[in-house]
């Protein structure tokens, strides 16, 4: 096994947008490996793949907005996430990111980067605590994410 990044992305008080900070604060509790990072981002594009530079491998723990099965855990390979489109050079999504770093010759970019991803509501108040359905998905977020540590 190489080494590992977890990245928890979200927005802590944006309600359950923040489900990536709160999932990579119970990794921390739980996982005690030399060779796995856990870390927080409040952003994403450019800044996440600055963070994973060097790792073999990324697992990035995030919120999907979904009009329904709020709560539900979705695992994602990096193909399957549409690309945003942006025009804008300081708003790249992950995956422009990435694409452009692989165009420059960039090869520091992990072989390996999986989503983990926990649908939830348009959010739309501010607020530090989850929903009870969302909430309900960290154990089962946390249990896929030592899973895919092992892959």
């Amino acid at each position: 096994m190489g080494k590992t990044i977890i990245i928890g992305v979200g927005n802590p008080i944006l309600g359950d947008d923040g489900i990536g900070i709160h999932i990579a604060r119970e990794l921390q509790r739980v996982i005690d490996d030399p060779m796995v990072t856990i870390t927080e981002a409040y952003t994403g594009g450019m800044n996440l793949l600055d963070m994973m530079m060097g790792y073999d491998k990324a697992i990035i723990v995030d919120a999907m907005v979904s009009p329904n099965n709020i709560g539900e855990v979705k695992r994602l390979e990096l193909k399957e996430l549409p690309p945003t489109g942006s025009s804008n050079p300081h708003n790249l999504s992950l995956i422009e990111a990435i694409l452009l770093a692989r165009k420059l010759g960039e090869n520091r970019i992990p072989r390996s980067i999986i989503i983990i991803a926990v649908m939830i509501p348009e959010p739309i108040e501010f607020k530090e605590e989850l929903s009870e359905n969302v909430a309900a998905a960290i154990p089962r977020v946390v249990a896929a994410t030592i899973e895919e540590i092992r892959r």
